[in-house]
């Protein structure tokens, strides 16, 4: 008796549907997401997307390029300042074995930093001149700051 109970008041309630909302406006939907590729609906060419790709390259190579020269040369100094101070035997209070160590081991990120920068560099350059052999345009499609007119280029530093 009380399973059928039960299964009366579970089949009445499936059966009568979600309860209506009493003064409660309805929820608003969200915009849909604008694609990746695209500015206010309309589709970027081929060539402008792969400028953009080529433009990103280009970009975290010249940060590569920035970091990685004063990394290396911090540790050319380190190890020039400390060179020698490592030849005696362990004696436990030579910190000078520790900074030629150190400076090695920046010298070869710095190094291996401007390489990959170089590399990144190059590529992305050349990339973007593809693009624009193939008609992308290098003004920027983004929008201005606010209150602006509308009308207006965007500078970049490079």
């Amino acid at each position: 008796m009380q399973n059928t109970r039960w299964l009366l008041t579970v089949a009445l309630l499936l059966a009568s549907g979600p309860a209506a909302a009493q003064g409660q406006p309805a929820p608003m939907a969200a915009p849909p997401p604008v694609p990746h590729g695209y500015y206010q609906g309309r589709p970027f060419s081929a060539a402008d997307l792969a400028y953009r790709r080529g433009r990103r390259l280009r970009k975290a190579g010249i940060v590569l390029v920035c970091v990685g020269v004063p990394v290396a040369v911090l540790g050319g100094l380190a190890i020039g300042g400390t060179a020698g101070s490592c030849a005696g035997p362990n004696d436990g209070e030579n910190w000078g074995c520790m900074g030629e160590i150190m400076g090695y081991g920046m010298a070869v990120a710095g190094v291996g930093s401007l390489a990959a920068g170089i590399g990144l560099w190059t590529v992305g350059a050349r990339k973007m001149k593809q693009a624009e052999a193939q008609g992308a345009t290098r003004l920027s499609l983004a929008p201005g700051p606010p209150r602006s007119t509308g009308v207006g280029l965007r500078l970049t530093f490079w």
